[in-house]
């Protein structure tokens, strides 16, 4: 549709400056682009030209890298080969360690077996002595009784005679309590200075005792008869009859009494080591 309002010169301007303005900016469009394209050309020939040196640089790399692995691969191999050995000579170790500990373990038991015999023959030997001991006190309780028993023996056959009976008339009456604390004095230093004894005195008494073997007879076979000549007679007189002893009679539980502290009477002690009353009764009466 016509406009009369419209100048035909001025569009015509307006076109024309429109189209100048697409050509500037197509023109600018081709400028980057070449410029672009020269950039991506001259990037293709650089990596043109290195290309022959990257790609050796590379060979000589990886031409590195495979001799390095060899490398590795023969201490690898050296490794693993020393690993073997150490694992057998560990077998080795392990093994001469439990032979050892068996061993020790046999060395152990041989010694506690040792130690045990040692202490069963220590043991033995001891009770060996104390039997020594108890025998050689026994004999020398014996021996030492017997000798007490001969002497109140031989003092009661005075004291019952008539001669003797006249004779204590005129003596002094503390007279036999002298004599006996006499007699139980030396009894008693017999027998401190025989509690330190030795094997050697044990020897001589066991030979002693073997060789008069009708010594012991005579005292065992004499107490019973020594202790019954203790007891009063019809003969004796009324001052024999005061001046009778005390018979003390029991087990080694009496032995350490001192008859002196007892009585201002004659006291005689008479022991019978490891015996029951029974077995004291039927030793005196017979029975």
């Amino acid at each position: 549709m016509y406009n009369p309002s419209v100048n035909p010169n001025e569009t015509n301007y307006t076109h024309n400056s429109e189209i100048h303005e697409i050509k500037s900016n197509m023109e600018c469009f081709a400028n980057s682009v070449n410029r672009k394209l020269e950039v991506i050309s001259n990037e293709i020939s650089s990596i043109k030209e290195f290309k022959a040196y990257s790609i050796l640089s590379l060979e000589e790399v990886v031409s590195d890298l495979k001799k390095e692995k060899l490398v590795l691969s023969n201490k690898n191999d050296k490794l693993e080969k020393e690993n073997t050995d150490l694992c057998v000579s560990l077998s080795e170790l392990r093994a001469k360690v439990i032979d050892l500990q068996d061993e020790k373990a046999s060395l152990l038991t041989a010694m506690k077996l040792i130690q045990r015999e040692g202490k069963d023959e220590l043991e033995e030997n001891k009770k060996r002595i104390e039997a020594l001991e108890n025998e050689n006190n026994n004999l020398r309780d014996e021996k030492l009784g017997f000798t007490r028993v001969m002497k109140r023996k031989k003092k009661m056959a005075t004291i019952s005679s008539p001669e003797a009976t006249s004779s204590l008339k005129v003596k002094n009456q503390f007279e036999v309590l002298s004599s006996e604390q006499e007699d139980e004095e030396e009894i008693y230093e017999t027998k401190a200075k025989s509690s330190t004894f030795s094997q050697k005195e044990i020897a001589v008494n066991n030979n002693i005792t073997s060789k008069d073997p009708r010594s012991q007879n005579e005292s065992t076979s004499s107490q019973p008869d020594s202790l019954s000549n203790i007891t009063p007679t019809h003969h004796t007189t009324a001052k024999s009859n005061s001046d009778i002893p005390i018979l003390i009679i029991g087990d080694s539980i009496i032995k350490h009494i001192d008859p002196k502290k007892i009585s201002r009477k004659k006291t005689i002690k008479r022991t019978f080591p490891g015996k029951t009353a029974e077995q004291i009764k039927s030793g005196i009466y017979g029975g």
